[in-house]
């Protein structure tokens, strides 16, 4: 699964560079195309979402914040859904966002 760009927002601050980079896993879930990915982000629950890029780039995200802006950032895309019809549809309720995993890189940074 290709990452073709990054939209900005306050939760992406410092990725929004990354492009046309393939995304290899998400919280250490193996991801093969669109519709794992899809799973993948909706089944995150901790603080902290690490997503394992080509290049050895890692980037962690801020799970709330992420999902706090993004129906904003569709808004200001002028994106009609966070998703298409022929992807798994998002939960009703996000899963809880409580304690995160062991340390990471620093939230919406990019490490080479």
């Amino acid at each position: 699964m290709v990452l073709a760009h990054v939209l900005a927002c306050d939760a992406a601050v410092g990725v929004e560079e990354i492009v046309n980079t393939r995304v290899r896993a998400v919280a250490g879930r193996a991801i093969a195309d669109l519709a794992s990915l899809v799973l993948a982000v909706d089944a995150l629950s901790g603080r902290d979402a690490r997503f394992d890029l080509d290049y050895d780039q890692v980037v962690v995200l801020d799970v709330a914040a992420a999902r706090a802006s993004t129906e904003a950032v569709l808004v200001s895309h002028c994106i009609p859904a966070d998703r298409s019809a022929d992807l798994p549809r998002r939960p009703a309720k996000w899963p809880s966002s409580g304690a995160g995993k062991a340390a990471a890189p620093a939230r919406g940074r990019a490490k080479k």
